[in-house]
């Protein structure tokens, strides 16, 4: 996902595009970024109450 934000990042310096598309581009990559995140956190927190139990 970085590596698809640097890359638009740098289609947009370049102006080859629609600046509007590619705001709506960024911040659906950045969604991702978050929903993986949290994935992450709920399974390290599952995890951890698996251990417990």
């Amino acid at each position: 996902l970085s590596h698809l934000k640097r890359e638009e990042l740098q289609r947009i310096q370049s102006q080859a595009g629609s600046i509007k598309v590619s705001m709506v581009y960024l911040t659906m990559i950045q969604e991702a970024q978050n929903v993986v995140t949290y994935t992450i956190n709920l399974m390290k927190v599952s995890r951890k109450f698996q251990l417990t139990e």
